[in-house]
């Protein structure tokens, strides 16, 4: 639509002028002629300064060039005028528009009707000029925001990565034989996180299989005295999310998480409440251990949230002396 918005523009005012003629009973084809050069004038004299006189002017800030460029400006559209309506014209019709001979009475006449048609070319510039700020503005907020998402989930695997591989060490170093079946299953989680982390969106499905792989290791860990109940509506499981949602949340409460007795295990709920999704990791704290909830896990996360589902999630974490609970609601999914 851009592209025909100027000669769609000066159309409209050649119509203008026609139609004054129309009104006035005055029209005749010689009229009609004279209003297409007075149009291709002022478009002369538009595009003289639009857009490269005022970007020097203002944007270069550069205001002295109008001394001079706005009287050649005014020249531009005198000498136009002239040589289409008083040749051009001239030699096709045997007519032009004024009356030889020409003398400073035709440069007084023509001195002052440029001047709305650069204060025009002016307000087009400006117009444009915020056009492009906004259509930049929201390029760079969307670079922004896919730079601030590339940055957040790269820290998810490291963090995950560094915590599982110190324990793999030191299984390693004491000879234990399920060493080589704990990093299976590590490499099973990286090997999902890694091509989620490429992808805009994954499944809640995926999601709970890297989640239960996470858990698969820890029970390994702690030689089965890893408890964890999961709570899933299995009918959501296709719904579409945010890659890697779920695995910070499932490394805090393993890493700060006291899962070792059945009576008291973590919590895993995944389901819905009217049209929210909601999500909830719960778990006993593990004694003498302070669990502020401000880890770099769950500052990604809320900080992607605020990213991805901005005015439609919510992230509230509930912490006492006993029990620590993330649970996120995301709705519109």
């Amino acid at each position: 639509m851009n592209r025909y918005l100027h000669p769609l523009a000066w159309l409209a005012f050649l119509l203008y002028y026609v139609s004054e003629d129309i009104v006035n009973d005055a029209f005749d084809w010689h009229g009609f002629y004279l209003a297409i050069t007075y149009v291709l004038s002022m478009a002369t004299c538009f595009y003289f300064f639009y857009p490269k006189v005022w970007t020097v002017a203002i944007k270069e800030k550069k205001p002295w060039t109008l001394v001079f460029m706005i009287p050649l400006g005014v020249g531009v559209f005198i000498l136009s005028r002239f040589f289409l309506e008083e040749v051009i014209l001239k030699w096709l019709t045997g007519i032009g528009n004024y009356r030889d001979p020409y003398n400073v009475d035709y440069i007084l006449d023509n001195t002052f009707r440029p001047i709305s048609i650069i204060l025009l070319s002016l307000v087009a510039w400006l117009l444009k000029l915020q056009t492009e700020y906004k259509a930049n503005r929201a390029i760079l907020e969307q670079e922004k925001i896919a730079a601030e998402l590339a940055f957040l989930r790269s820290q998810i695997n490291p963090h995950f990565l560094f915590n599982t591989l110190g324990f793999i060490h030191s299984r390693v170093y004491s000879a234990d034989p399920e060493a080589a079946e704990i990093t299976t299953e590590l490499s099973h989680v990286l090997r999902k996180a890694f091509s989620a982390s490429e992808e805009t969106e994954t499944t809640l499905r995926e999601e709970m299989e890297i989640v239960e792989s996470i858990y698969g290791i820890m029970k390994k860990r702690f030689s089965g005295k890893c408890y964890v109940n999961f709570e899933v509506d299995e009918t959501i499981l296709e719904k579409r999310i945010e890659p890697l949602l779920l695995m910070p949340l499932a490394e805090n409460m393993f890493k700060h998480g006291d899962l070792r007795s059945p009576d008291l295990p973590g919590r895993v709920y995944i389901g819905t409440e009217g049209d929210e999704l909601v999500i909830r990791f719960e778990n006993k704290i593990m004694p003498g251990e302070p669990h502020e909830g401000s880890g770099i896990g769950l500052r990604n996360t809320r900080k992607r949230l605020e990213l991805v589902y901005p005015n439609h999630h919510s992230m509230e974490i509930q912490n006492d002396s006993n029990r620590f609970a993330v649970e996120l609601k995301i709705s519109g999914i």
